[in-house]
């Protein structure tokens, strides 16, 4: 008797994400903590990234960065500064304890640290921290002109409607794009376009099984 249950056709990453508490798939899971336990070196890059020194200044009761004149790299440091420790105090919050620290890699080794009874990517924070991660991580990487790790790849199931190629991956970011591997291809969609691929794909199986 053929599967009369649609998710069981889906790739894990679809089904993950269709769990309550779980919206990221065990490949997402690892390229999230991959990029929280990185984005602390890549602050310290881009705040030398020119060949300039600089130094951290406290103004507003918080470190700022105290370049001569302000520049996208300098910036996007002190964009990673705020954002690593206000999750970091976000999560402390939900699990009932105090955050007060300023410096990112200790904002990130918190956010990083392993617990028994939470997890930080199947908590209420995970679908909006998961995604500022991988943001912060892409954009960072593009400052530094590192082109070639612009983009985490993820294999996701499925055909490509357009050739019919397997191989389809997914750009892990805050745009969620699925790209076919073949350059002569080239076809790309969003999320919700793949999963109704998925979705007629699954459902023609069905029928010639039937």
């Amino acid at each position: 008797m053929p599967d009369t249950d649609p998710s069981s056709d889906l790739p894990a990453c679809l089904r993950h994400r269709n769990r309550a508490g779980d919206p990221w798939c065990p490949s997402c899971r690892t390229g999230i903590y991959d990029a929280i336990g990185e984005l602390p070196d890549k602050h310290a890059e881009l705040l030398t990234y020119d060949g300039q020194a600089t130094r951290p200044r406290q103004f507003g009761g918080r470190s700022s960065i105290d370049p001569a004149s302000p520049s996208p790299e300098y910036d996007h440091a002190d964009e990673i500064q705020r954002t690593l420790t206000t999750w970091a105090q976000a999560w402390a919050d939900h699990l009932g304890e105090t955050y007060t620290g300023r410096d990112p890699r200790a904002a990130a080794t918190y956010l990083r640290r392993h617990r028994k009874r939470a997890d930080l990517l199947a908590s209420p924070l995970a679908d909006d921290l998961g995604r500022e991660m991988l943001a912060l991580h892409a954009t960072a990487l593009r400052l530094l002109g590192d082109t070639a790790g612009d983009e985490i790849h993820s294999p996701v199931g499925g055909m490509c409607p357009r050739c019919g190629s397997t191989g389809l991956y997914r750009v892990l970011g805050p745009d969620e794009v699925i790209r076919c591997p073949h350059r002569d291809c080239g076809h790309h969609m969003d999320w919700d376009e793949y999963v109704t691929v998925l979705e007629a794909q699954a459902f023609r199986r069905r029928t010639v099984a039937a």
